[in-house]
């Protein structure tokens, strides 16, 4: 069911199981009656959940998370005393959380860390249904049964070539990026929300890119002006 919902097609969801499309159906007929209500509808194109196949999802996702969560701790009861499982933005990874992680592993050997990568809202979503204990995100929770700190701020980083006029100045209006030649490094999710609230996103002309290696190799051929959130690192290697 989960990866059905998450899919929307018997097709892809048959190939990510690797089973066959009549067992995919098999299976959510035997789940609809045994539950007495559908949860999906389907058509020729998608497949989508019912209103019951809405309420019971995050009760699936909790069973799934329960046996797995079950199952880990069987297999490592002789290595390990627990685990702490953390959703992370990708760019909270891999710019600063790795050290943190390996700092972690180092004082307390005996507990386990399961990382995994998604967007705010999902990452939030799963910490909301208890399938992980930390979240590491770009937004908020809405919810007051959830703790939250601002732990890290990020500068918004605008990078030229060093003979570009704008290299003149020490800073840039946002009013003055809509009217620039941009690669904008699209990160999407709350970035892209909290970035299209200041401008909006049909007032560029430029190229958007959600790769960073792809990003760098436009910047370096000099085609276009860059602007790169909140990487330092590439700021630094750029302007050089």
């Amino acid at each position: 069911m989960l990866v059905l919902a998450r899919l929307k097609s018997f097709s892809k969801t048959a190939i990510e199981m690797n089973l066959s499309q009549s067992t995919i159906s098999a299976r959510v007929a035997d789940l609809e009656r045994e539950l007495d209500r559908k949860m999906f509808t389907r058509n020729h194109h998608s497949v989508a959940l019912t209103p019951a196949g809405s309420i019971f999802l995050p009760y699936a996702k909790k069973a799934v998370h329960d046996y797995e969560q079950g199952r880990w701790h069987i297999n490592a009861i002789e290595t390990f005393d627990d685990r702490l499982a953390i959703g992370n933005v990708n760019s909270a990874l891999g710019n600063f959380l790795l050290p943190v992680y390996v700092d972690f592993m180092r004082a307390y050997p005996r507990i386990s860390i399961h990382a995994a990568i998604g967007h705010s809202s999902d990452i939030l979503q799963q910490l909301a249904d208890g399938l992980i204990d930390v979240a590491i995100s770009y937004r908020l929770p809405k919810s007051k049964k959830i703790r939250s700190w601002i732990c890290v701020d990020e500068d918004f980083v605008f990078v030229v070539g060093r003979k570009d006029p704008l290299a003149e100045y020490e800073s840039i209006h946002v009013k003055g990026l809509a009217i620039t030649n941009l690669i904008m490094q699209d990160w999407g999710g709350a970035f892209s929300e909290w970035f299209h609230s200041i401008i909006p996103a049909n007032r560029f002309s430029g190229c958007y890119m959600s790769s960073t290696p792809a990003l760098a190799h436009l910047y370096v051929d000099r085609r276009q002006t860059a602007a790169p959130a909140g990487n330092r690192k590439m700021d630094r290697c750029y302007e050089e």
